[in-house]
């Protein structure tokens, strides 16, 4: 007799439920589940500008997936050389790659089989492979025509519940019709320099930001914000308590330990939506290597010749992992 039983398609909640920022290193880190109705704090690293290629990727990945997209920004002229294009490598590049990935399986097997690629954990095919070094032609009439992509210039905002009363009439502008579940993403670079003519008010400040976050909640949007601080660390405390995802970028000056990054991006806090792990990784600070291309997250590890000797001159057996525990370098073991 035939089973009438038909297994429930999950694809479609699937889709709509997560998204992926953009960057394969990144998304790997948190398994391809980036919880959508969320909020995202990007802590900006100075006197560098490395954030601006993780807002690059976040940008094109919405565009390249056909998803709409706003930017609350001053300078609306900077984007239109910023959004990036599809990498399509040729073929010396692409024995390149080759010849890289072969010595980065050298120095793998050098640290007893250690998995330093993330990439290699995150082979997603949903996610563009985007090129840093070539953009799209927004002014293009076939772009255009899309509509994927609105800036929208704040200096006429002058409160914060305007602000907000602003983004809830943008993503009902956008919906199609009552069903329509296609992710809207929200990029705000710079926050408080572009929204300069607003008071620093911590009331004012929190209840905007909590109010976004339980209005995302309730929509399929995401909202990314970059911020730098200063040395106002009461309001950096209180906006990172509100955030559900809060990625911080540390530039690497003049360390012989950890020559081969430019910078650190440690994970200062993740979401635990639905889920009992409280974090999805088993470090909390990464290395980024950035180049014209692309840039590239991998977990942390000494270069090969500082490893090699202790301070004592004595050579080490295995791999030195960093640790966020007190004590820092410690030696891994196993049982």
């Amino acid at each position: 007799m035939k089973s009438s039983f038909k297994k429930k398609d999950t694809s479609a909640t699937k889709d709509s439920n997560y998204f992926h920022f953009g960057n394969h290193d990144l998304d790997g880190i948190f398994n391809n589940q980036f919880m959508r109705g969320t909020l995202i704090l990007l802590e900006e690293d100075y006197p560098t500008k490395h954030y601006l290629s993780f807002l690059r990727y976040f940008l094109g990945c919405g565009i390249h997936k056909e998803q709409k997209t706003f930017i609350y920004d001053l300078l609306e002229y900077r984007w239109k050389k910023l959004i990036p294009q599809i990498y399509n490598p040729s073929r010396s590049e692409s024995e390149a790659d080759k010849s890289k990935s072969d010595e980065k399986s050298k120095i793998a097997w050098r640290y007893d089989n250690m998995s330093i690629k993330l990439k290699e954990q995150n082979e997603n095919k949903e996610i563009p492979l985007l090129d840093l070094s070539k953009h799209l032609d927004i002014e293009s009439q076939d772009f255009k025509s899309k509509n994927l992509l609105k800036f929208v210039n704040p200096k006429d905002v002058k409160s914060y519940k305007e602000l907000f009363d602003h983004i809830v009439n943008q993503v009902q502008d956008s919906l199609s019709d009552s069903n329509d579940r296609t992710l809207k993403r929200f990029v705000f670079p710079n926050f408080f320099a572009t929204f300069c003519q607003l008071e620093i008010n911590p009331l004012q400040i929190n209840k905007f930001f909590q109010s976004l976050r339980t209005f995302a909640r309730s929509t399929y949007c995401t909202f990314l914000f970059s911020m730098r601080f200063e040395d106002n660390e009461e309001l950096k405390n209180n906006i990172r308590f509100i955030f559900d995802y809060v990625l911080s970028l540390e530039v690497l000056k003049n360390s012989e330990e950890f020559e081969d990054f430019q910078g650190f991006l440690r994970l200062a806090k993740i979401p635990s939506l639905n889920k009992f792990l409280s974090h999805p990784h088993e470090a909390e600070i990464f290395g980024f290597k950035a180049s014209k291309k692309r840039l590239e997250i991998e977990k942390l590890y000494l270069n090969p010749e500082k490893e090699s000797t202790d301070f004592g001159g004595t050579r080490h057996e295995g791999p030195l992992m960093c640790s966020t525990k007190p004590g820092g370098m410690h030696k891994e073991l196993e049982f």
